[in-house]
């Protein structure tokens, strides 16, 4: 069986995180299968204070929405709300075999030249 097409979305803001999972129909319609939100913990005023703290309530949103959706995501659109907008689009890529997403491996990616 074909996997749907699922496109997920994650908003990272001072007061709460939240995780949108939808699925595309045939006529390109999103219909949204999964919500997931939690209050932000280690972030303030659009900066990360707290790695461990946000990084908690991410998962936290996160794993709402895939319970929801019954679908584990695998990619995300990701916007962060913070205090001096500015907007950069980068594609990063690493393997991750299965293993949790820690510091090591963010600083593995942020370390690595985009490649768009």
């Amino acid at each position: 069986m074909a996997r749907k097409d699922i496109v997920t979305a994650l908003d990272i803001g001072s007061s709460k995180i939240c995780c949108f999972i939808a699925e595309i129909d045939e006529n390109d319609r999103a219909r949204v299968i999964g919500i997931g939100h939690h209050a932000s913990q280690g972030i303030k005023a659009g900066a990360i204070v707290n790695m461990d703290d946000a990084q908690q309530s991410v998962i936290s949103a996160v794993y709402a929405a895939e319970q929801m959706a019954g679908e584990q995501i695998r990619d995300v659109f990701v916007n962060v709300s913070c205090g001096s907008p500015d907007n950069n689009h980068l594609i990063l890529e690493t393997p991750i075999d299965g293993t949790s997403i820690g510091d090591s491996e963010m600083r593995r990616l942020f370390n690595r030249k985009p490649f768009a």
